[in-house]
Order: structure tokens, then sequence, then C-alpha cells
């Protein structure tokens, strides 16, 4: 019985961290789309559509 109780105490530790681990990977990539979406608005102000695509053609040239 009482390795019994061990072992559940185990299992649960182990799912906490698991939760833990997930929030933590899902905050992390929805911090990331937000930043990837503020740089995005960031280059179409400061570059336009026009500035967007004239460097997309010196990429490709690269």
């Amino acid at each position: 019985m009482r390795r019994m109780l061990i072992i559940w105490k185990i299992v649960l530790v182990i799912l906490v961290v698991l939760a833990c681990v997930i929030t933590g990977l899902y905050c992390c990539l929805v911090k990331a789309s937000e930043a990837d979406a503020e740089l995005e608005r960031f280059y179409n102000e400061k570059y336009g559509k026009k500035g967007g695509k004239k460097c997309q053609k010196e990429d490709q040239a690269l």
C-alpha cells in the first residue's frame, strides 16, 4: 500500500512538471508570434510595400 502511494506521488509530480513545460512552451510560442507580427508591422511602416518588394528582389539576387 505504501509503495502504491509513492508511485502515485511520483506520477502526480511528473504530470505537474509536464503541465508546466507545456504551458511554458505555449507562452513562448505566443510571445514569439506576437513579436513576429510586431516586427512585420514595423517593417511595413518603415519600408512600405514597395520597399518590401525591393528587398525581396535583393534577397533573391543574393
